[in-house]
């Protein structure tokens, strides 16, 4: 499950809200999901259930839940559709574009690894500290560096 949303939801940031693994972007929840004794729960909030309704109906589910059984695989292109799906709901409320979109995987992995999730955390940076971050090569500097002048900030200096 972990692998689906993250893999669904690039950029994004994991940690833990009300107990449970939690995926955010901008700060807000995208997604949550956990492990219990007879299932495996996924938490799209009633958005991302409404919009799959006929898909997620031979699941037990409730408004904001839908909970998958332990003895049958889960179904990976379905989660993947939902947290894509709140994924560009995310984006869409806060009126916010991807200011890590033209990186590499290995770049965005890199930044969310060492905490680096917005560009105001970015700013706090200089080019040298971020170029010690394995997976962030000196290719992702001119990009990274057009996303704060987009946003009117720039790289720390050293």
């Amino acid at each position: 499950m972990r692998t689906l949303v993250l893999k669904a939801a690039p950029g994004s940031v994991e940690t833990m809200k009300y107990g449970l693994p939690t995926i955010q972007l901008y700060g807000k929840n995208v997604v949550h999901y956990g492990a219990y004794a007879n299932h495996i729960g996924f938490y799209p909030a009633p958005s991302g259930l409404d919009q799959f309704k006929e898909e997620i109906g031979k699941y037990k589910h409730s408004k904001g839940a839908v909970q998958f059984p332990l003895d049958k695989p889960i179904p990976a292109a379905l989660v993947t559709k939902i947290t894509k799906f709140r994924v560009a709901e995310t984006h869409a409320k806060y009126d916010v574009q991807d200011p890590y979109a033209s990186l590499g995987a290995a770049a965005k992995r890199a930044l969310q690894t060492a905490g680096i999730t917005d560009l105001k955390k970015l700013s706090k940076y200089t080019e040298e500290e971020l170029l010690h971050l394995h997976g962030l090569g000196p290719a992702s500097i001119p990009k990274l560096k057009k996303a704060l002048a987009a946003a009117k900030l720039s790289f720390a200096k050293g």
